[in-house]
């Protein structure tokens, strides 16, 4: 009964994310308020999950890296709490889904594993919000691009993000289709940070996948594909670039960044961060005070680098502690790749999105699409502990 009820809490929070990230991109097309009660809806119901789990003392472990995010989440609570000296419905519902959403995902995801029978169902569920995703954002660049709007809202960072989803449950093949889609959706759409994330994302996958397989000859012909790929898009690129009008291209070879005015932004946060007092520097101004505080522009904008936000909105103890995080994947990523494990490859291609959209883009400050890596983190520690823990566990069997 007890697996039975952690597998169907496993299956709904997954579907739950999936809806979750539809949801947000229609909102992000449309504009429509009811895309958004939903997307929140189906966040809350996550979350309600996770309590309800904790509630039934299933197996969730709030220690090791869960107990760091646990800690995390309450420091960025107590320092909202204490920056704008109370909580009001705008800023209760940005801390459900943007601040807690995601690391209950990890959590859950990280916790309620118990072996590869779940494999079946998560491949259905991921078929289907794969396939929705991509087919959603394809018709929404469409309309943007024959109504004349700017494709650059048209949420394809969700699809790169989707790429881990499909490396781990899906085959080579597959993989390969998917990620010609979504690069070129990716180049529809003009954006610069997701464009590098994918081209990133597929060096590391199969880098990571060269080096892992245990036939040399099998390793010399990956590599060889993949610079053979790396040819092909460098001259794509430079094709596009002097006979198209493609946005993304000129203003990859520009530099302009007027458009989105990143690095005066920056500059405008690192400074006000400068002038503030020891207490603020340290503890911060509370979750999205970049947004509500600052206010760039009078658009109510982040700061386009999850660093600057998280060093303004909670302080050099929020950065620090946010940067540790990071560190904690890039670290089990490495283990991974030094024991060829199979998951090396699938953690590998989450590495470059979350530094590029880390450091360009909305990540960790917006409930968006860390929410489907977290899911992947939280199950390739889950997988990869478990299998080191059977390994041990014969090992210690066979020494008998």
């Amino acid at each position: 009964m007890k697996t039975t009820l952690d597998r169907i809490i496993y299956v709904l929070m997954y579907i739950l994310i999936f809806v979750a990230v539809i949801c947000r991109i229609e909102y992000t097309a449309k504009m429509v308020m009811t895309w958004i009660q939903v997307y929140r809806i189906s966040l809350y119901a996550v979350i309600l999950l996770g309590f309800l789990s904790l509630f039934l003392k299933r197996n969730i472990e709030i220690k090791g890296i869960s107990g760091f995010l646990f800690i995390m989440v309450l420091y960025e609570l107590g320092v909202t709490v204490v920056g704008y000296k109370s909580l009001n419905k705008t800023l209760f519902n940005a801390f459900m889904v943007d601040t807690l959403a995601w690391p209950v995902i990890f959590i859950l995801t990280y916790s309620l594993y118990k072996d590869d029978s779940i494999r079946v169902p998560f491949k259905v569920i991921s078929a289907c919000g794969v396939c929705i995703i991509l087919g959603i954002t394809a018709i929404n660049l469409s309309q943007m691009s024959t109504m004349g709007i700017n494709p650059t809202i048209g949420g394809v960072a969700f699809c790169v993000a989707t790429l881990p989803v499909v490396y781990m449950f899906f085959s080579k093949k597959t993989g390969i289709i998917s990620t010609i889609i979504i690069t070129i959706l990716v180049m529809i759409s003009t954006k610069r940070s997701s464009f590098l994330a994918v081209l990133g994302g597929i060096f590391a996958f199969y880098i990571s996948d060269a080096m892992v397989q245990q036939r040399q000859r099998r390793k010399i012909n990956r590599m060889l594909a993949l610079m053979l790929l790396a040819i092909v898009a460098a001259v794509v690129g430079i094709y596009l670039m002097e006979t198209s009008n493609l946005a993304m291209f000129q203003r990859f070879a520009s530099g302009d960044d007027i458009m989105s005015g990143r690095t005066i932004l920056w500059q405008r946060i690192l400074r006000m961060f400068s002038e503030q007092s020891f207490s603020a520097k340290l503890f911060g101004n509370g979750m999205h005070a970049v947004k509500y505080k600052i206010n760039p522009y009078g658009l109510g904008w982040y700061a386009h680098n999850s660093f600057i936000e998280a060093l303004y909105d909670y302080g050099m103890v929020g950065l620090g502690m946010l940067i540790l995080f990071v560190v904690f994947i890039i670290k089990k990523t490495i283990t991974l790749n030094k024991q060829k494990s199979g998951l090396a490859p699938v953690l590998s291609s989450t590495i470059p999105p979350l530094l590029f959209y880390s450091s360009a883009s909305y990540f960790f400050e917006v409930g968006q699409a860390i929410l489907i890596y977290a899911f992947v983190w939280g199950l390739c520690f889950a997988v990869s502990e478990k299998t080191m823990s059977e390994s041990e566990q014969i090992s210690i069997e066979r020494n008998k």
